[in-house]
């Protein structure tokens, strides 16, 4: 039997604060329903096929008085094909789009 390929690893920082991406899960394309693994961390799907998201605060960017939340998030994609981990990664970008242009 063969090994399993590692995942493909995905790290990000954004501009919102945890709650509001874990409050942002579903409906997203996963092969599952999310459910929590330990603090921070996130899983969809089963075996070797799923999607794991850890997420964590960090300081906010300061602009003159303005203050932003930043979060680092870690996607993880394992046995997930180019067109599943392209067809997450576009609607979780889609997601959480903040501003416009």
């Amino acid at each position: 039997m063969a090994n399993a390929s590692p995942p493909v690893v995905v790290h990000k920082q954004m501009g919102l604060r945890p709650q509001a991406l874990i409050e942002g899960l579903d409906g997203l394309p996963a092969p599952g329903p999310w459910h929590r693994t330990r603090p921070g961390c996130y899983s969809a799907g089963a075996g070797s096929r799923r999607i794991e998201i850890e997420v964590s605060a960090l300081p906010d960017r300061h602009l003159g008085q303005l203050h932003l939340p930043v979060s680092a998030v870690t996607l993880s994609f394992h046995g997930l094909d180019a067109e599943a981990r392209c067809a997450f990664q576009q609607a979780f970008n889609r997601r959480f789009q903040r501003g416009g242009g």
